[in-house]
């Protein structure tokens, strides 16, 4: 699962640089993200249930940055309140029953990948939960694989709404070591996508490719240390403290790596 992240904290450089390409390019790119700055919102912790907006690059204009409300709503959804009803529950698509479920059978050639910063999970240790803050252990941006639609309004041609679902995948060795509930079934985490291979998940139509890069999405170095309550009273909101370390006395692991 993927509800909780970080997003857009970091300099429009970092962004760009880990986008790529030419000197030019990624000079263009800065600009372009410094553009969307009223769209885009600096978040140290967010959930998906307040429909953020997210930085989005689409296949069709892939070196264009967008901002995206997270929470799909299907192009078919007959009004606002259907569309609100399906939003909370299209945070994420599972990768593999993308061709099968309504909201996303119709829509997976509408690639995009969505970039942030880091994402929460929780390990639940003697029944009780303690949250995770999950980054690239490079210190560059994550990129996840998701898919996007459009919607009009029937009731209001005028709202058109651009929105996008996470695609998550079974966790790595790593992953399943933190998302390790058994009641919430499977372990899963985002299906993140390699800088060398984003251009492959946004053109590449073949399943064999696609199976491919979740296995070398599953190789990325993550990083992950505990943090401070998400929720309750005590929890921090926006704030960067809720992505400091913080240290649980009855814990043995409070930082994990895979290398």
């Amino acid at each position: 699962m993927c509800y909780e992240i970080v997003s857009a904290t970091r300099a429009k450089l970092k962004y760009a640089q880990h986008k790529g390409g030419t000197e030019q390019d990624i000079e263009a790119l800065e600009k372009d993200l410094n553009d969307l700055e009223k769209d885009l919102k600096p978040f140290y912790h967010i959930t998906g249930f307040a429909f953020p907006n997210v930085l989005v690059f689409k296949g069709v204009t892939p070196n264009t940055p967008q901002a995206m409300q997270w929470g799909l709503i299907p192009n078919w959804a007959k009004s606002k309140a259907e569309a609100q009803a399906i939003q909370a529950r299209t945070l994420n698509a599972r990768i593999e029953t993308l061709t099968e479920k309504p909201s996303f059978k119709n829509i997976v050639s509408n690639k995009c990948i969505v970039m942030i910063d880091g994402f929460f999970e929780h390990q639940l240790v003697n029944k009780n939960k303690y949250p995770h803050f999950i980054s690239n252990a490079n210190n560059e941006p994550l990129s996840i694989a998701a898919l996007w639609d459009k919607w009009e309004n029937p009731a209001n041609k005028s709202e058109i709404i651009e929105t996008v679902t996470l695609i998550t995948a079974p966790a790595n060795e790593f992953m399943a070591k933190i998302h390790n509930n058994a009641k919430m079934g499977e372990a899963r985490m985002p299906l993140l996508i390699p800088k060398e291979a984003q251009e492959i998940w946004l053109q590449e139509t073949r399943i064999g490719k696609v199976t491919q890069l979740i296995k070398d999405a599953h190789a990325e170095k993550l990083s992950a240390h505990t943090v401070q309550k998400l929720s309750g009273r005590r929890a921090l909101g926006n704030s960067e403290k809720a992505i400091a370390k913080h240290t649980y006395p009855e814990l043995k692991m409070v930082q994990t790596s895979l290398f």
